[in-house]
């Protein structure tokens, strides 16, 4: 039968066969491990993006909270009375004893 084969076909187009299917496999490997090593290096890049953007997303938040809790003591503080009465003696460095006859 490969006798039959090769009479038909010529040993050159049976040569020509094989090398052919040896470099289609050889270049599908190559391109393939290419492919893939790329695709795994830019992965982790990928993922340590997407972690520090998050983790800037959850600074800014934190910071903002901070910030607003800042704005509430501040304000707070402007409202009371034994703030603003005591204000004028603690700017020139004097005790003051009003906390005594405040309602507090």
């Amino acid at each position: 039968m490969r006798r039959l084969v090769t009479n038909l076909l010529g040993g050159r187009l049976q040569s020509v066969l094989i090398i052919s299917y040896e470099l289609v496999v050889a270049i599908t490997v190559i391109l393939g491990s290419v492919i893939i090593s790329r695709l795994i290096s830019d992965l982790p890049q990928g993922c340590q993006d997407r972690r520090v953007a998050r983790d800037m997303d959850l600074a800014a938040a934190f910071y903002q909270l901070k910030l607003d809790e800042t704005a509430a003591i501040s304000h707070r503080l402007v409202l009371d009375s034994f703030v603003v009465n005591n204000l004028a003696a603690a700017a020139e460095g004097q005790p003051s004893l009003a906390f005594l006859t405040a309602d507090h």
